[in-house]
Order: structure tokens, then C-alpha cells, then sequence
């Protein structure tokens, strides 16, 4: 196939497709230019994350580890046509999956992991990389990341096969599995095209036309209760740590209003009255320490007080976070009130 490339109406020039090369070419390119999988096609709103090429799982190097900003995880299997191993790019790419949910449960050793990928290609962290990729306040990367470490901790994985052509057998089988199995499996056809120092992509989605009928198979998991909440929050962090925070910071909050309650959620914890949710006001306990963040203006009265206070705070994307380690939770008691009673104005 070749297509036409002119200027203005004229000179036209007639390009013929480039061969990739390299599978580790296709790679870099994904890498580096995640919109080449059109994600987007399923829903507009979709945007794609690439944090690690060449993942180490048991079974293999996953080519590219992604997400999106729902927390979904994208497993990234790539191919080039002449490759004879395209016949079994599936069961290779369910294989990583099965070895990703199996030996990476300890979500703090996963994200290590990722993190060092990600500081070295593009010197952040990867909350940073996260925060400022999908433009999120970080309450809000807490619960993505929450819905990620759900995700692989339940095998719950988004399966991308990209390559310079998919053959005929390759896409039913993609949608056989996407229409008789919990699966998402998508593939990937990319033409690539190079004209003087411009290159053309156009990607092309398969797979996502299947629409799953399938829930009368598998029912849905009941949501968590309160208490296997707070039994997840232990296996986080620690009971120590989830002790701190139910007697000593609730016992501060509790002077500031005596009808506080303590609610557990899966990325987060949040303080009720009379069973009502403020949203401006949440907690995310670490092993070490308790992050206290409100959704307010920057205000100088609260900064001054924070410098007089001598506490671990800042203000960034009109939230103010605290960082306050579970053994000075009483020491800075006077700031950690004023903190609270902030949220309530």
C-alpha cells in the first residue's frame, strides 16, 4: 500500500510503506509515542502511559507495561510479521499476564520496579511521571494508583498485540477470546511510512468491536466491607500504623468535632459527619507516615502557621498536602487540629 503526500494541492509525492526494522525499533516508537495505539477508538477519553519497556516478569520481559488514568493496566506484546513466534503472540502475552498477577502481589516491590524505569528515561518519579501525565491532584494518583495495585493483585490485565501486520487467524482469535472469556485482548496493525524527516503512522484497532455478554457466567465480586477495608489498609502499611491513626489522630480530629468517624475506602481514607462526606478532606496512610490532604486555595494564614508550626507541608494544584509521621502525630497536635478544622469552614 502507498499514499499520497502533497503541498498545497501540488507536488505530489507517492510513498510507499517503510518496513519497521527491528522489533525493538516498534518498541522505542510506542514507547516513546504511546497514541500510536489507538485507545483512543474505544473512548475518546483514554490515554496511555507507557512507565517500563522490557518489564521482568518469570516468563519473560514484557515489551511495555502501560496505564491509563482509571488505573487500568496494559500488558504490550509487540510483533514483526516475518517473525515466526506471531503464531503464539498470545498465549506469550496471557503468560506474562499470569506471571505479572502471580509473582508481583507486593505492590510497594512492583512499584520500585517501575519507579526505576521511570527515573531513568525521564528523571521523575513515577507518581510524578503519573501526576503530571494525566494532570491529576494527588489525592487523585492515590486512588489510580489503589485501582492499579487491584488490578494486578486480582490479574485483571489490558492485553495489546502491535504489529506491522496481523494476519487473518491472528484476529479471530482475538475475537473468539474477547467474546468467550473475561479478556480484553486488543491487536494493533501499524503501516509506517517516512518521508523526508517526517514519519507516518496509521494504526488500526482490533478487537474492540466485541461487546461481552458474558456476566450470567461469572458474577461480580460483593463490595469490601468496612472491616476487610481496614484489613487491607493493615496488609498495606502495618496494624501499628492503622492503630495510630484510629487512636491518635482520631482522637485530635475528634476534639476539633466530637462527631467524626473514620471511613476506610480502597485508595484512601476519609473522616464522616453524621455519616456525611466532606470530599475537600482525605488521608492516605504510608508504613511510615499519614499524607493529610485538603482541596483549598493556597492561603497564607495556613502556610504561616505551617513554618511556625515547623511541619512537612505544601500546596500544589489547589490542594495542600501534610506529611506527618505516626510517631510526631501528637507532637504536632495544635497544627493537625487548625489542618482539620481548615476543612470545615
Amino acid at each position: 500500500m502507498a499514499i499520497i503526500i502533497s503541498k498545497n494541492g501540488k507536488d505530489a509525492v507517492k510513498v510507499n510503506k517503510t518496513p519497521f526494522g527491528l522489533e525493538e525499533h516498534i518498541q522505542q516508537y510506542i514507547y516513546e509515542n504511546p497514541e500510536s495505539i489507538p485507545l483512543y477508538d474505544i473512548n475518546d477519553d483514554i490515554k496511555l502511559l507507557i512507565l517500563a519497556r522490557e518489564f521482568p516478569t518469570q516468563s519473560g520481559p514484557i515489551d511495555a507495561l502501560g496505564i491509563d488514568k482509571n488505573g487500568n493496566v496494559y500488558l504490550v506484546e509487540t510483533k514483526l510479521y516475518k517473525n515466526p513466534d506471531k503464531r503464539t503472540v498470545i498465549a506469550q502475552v496471557l503468560d506474562y499476564g499470569a506471571s505479572l498477577w502471580k509473582h508481583h502481589k507486593d505492590f510497594d516491590s512492583f512499584m520500585l520496579r517501575i519507579d526505576n524505569a521511570v527515573q531513568e528515561n525521564f528523571h521523575q518519579t513515577a507518581r510524578e511521571r503519573i501526576q503530571s501525565f494525566f494532570s491529576l491532584e494527588e489525592t487523585e494518583v492515590e486512588e489510580l494508583l489503589g485501582s492499579m495495585a487491584e488490578n494486578i493483585n486480582g490479574g485483571n490485565f489490558k492485553f495489546v498485540v502491535l504489529m506491522d501486520s496481523l494476519h487473518d487467524q491472528l484476529k479471530d482469535l482475538i475475537l473468539y477470546m474477547n467474546q468467550n472469556s473475561k479478556f480484553d485482548i486488543y491487536g494493533v496493525e501499524v503501516e509506517y511510512y517516512q518521508h523526508d524527516e517526517f514519519e507516518i503512522i496509521i494504526p488500526k484497532l482490533f478487537g474492540a468491536e466485541v461487546k461481552k455478554d458474558i456476566s450470567d457466567r461469572r458474577p461480580s465480586l460483593p463490595a469490601m466491607s468496612e472491616e476487610e477495608l481496614r484489613e487491607m489498609w493493615i496488609g498495606r502499611v502495618s496494624e501499628t500504623s492503622i492503630h495510630s491513626i484510629e487512636d491518635g489522630f482520631m482522637n485530635i480530629a475528634k476534639e476539633v468535632d466530637s462527631e467524626f468517624e473514620l471511613k476506610y475506602h480502597k485508595s484512601h481514607l476519609r473522616l464522616t459527619q453524621n455519616g456525611q462526606q466532606n470530599d475537600l478532606f482525605a488521608m492516605v496512610p504510608q508504613k511510615n507516615y499519614l499524607l493529610l490532604f485538603l482541596k483549598i486555595p493556597f492561603s497564607e494564614e495556613i502556610n504561616a502557621k505551617g513554618k511556625e508550626a515547623n511541619v512537612d507541608l505544601e500546596h500544589r494544584r489547589n490542594e495542600y498536602k501534610l506529611k506527618v509521621e505516626y510517631e510526631n502525630i501528637s507532637k504536632q497536635r495544635e497544627f493537625i487540629k487548625y489542618f482539620i478544622d481548615k476543612f470545615l469552614l
